[in-house]
């Protein structure tokens, strides 16, 4: 498991490995796109910004662009629900977990 203290770090140490993980830039991966598969990208972001950089929902929020809290709530509500049914999202969100060392 990786260590970082400072959140900024823990924010910039996530957000820019998983841009390196699906070879994308921040700028796309804060997007508001509603493409599913780029959807899910930024969902797997929020879910482990909140359960590894100790964020608060407006900090992702600006992580990615601005979103708003009650919208980082929403998308993390559905990953939640989404990681309990679907097999291939958990695997996906596994792989990253372990790609950063979380």
């Amino acid at each position: 498991m990786t260590v970082i203290i400072n959140k900024n770090d823990r924010i910039y140490y996530i957000v820019s490995g998983i841009c390196r993980y699906y070879g994308i830039t921040k700028e796309e991966l804060g997007n508001r796109y509603r493409i599913p598969a780029k959807v899910k990208r930024k969902r797997i972001t929020i879910k482990l910004l909140h359960d590894f950089a100790d964020c608060r929902y407006g900090d992702i929020g600006m992580a990615l662009g601005g979103k708003s809290g009650s919208g980082i709530w929403q998308s993390l509500d559905i990953i939640n629900d989404d990681l309990d049914t679907d097999k291939e999202l958990k695997k996906e969100y596994l792989a990253i977990k372990d790609y950063l060392k979380l």
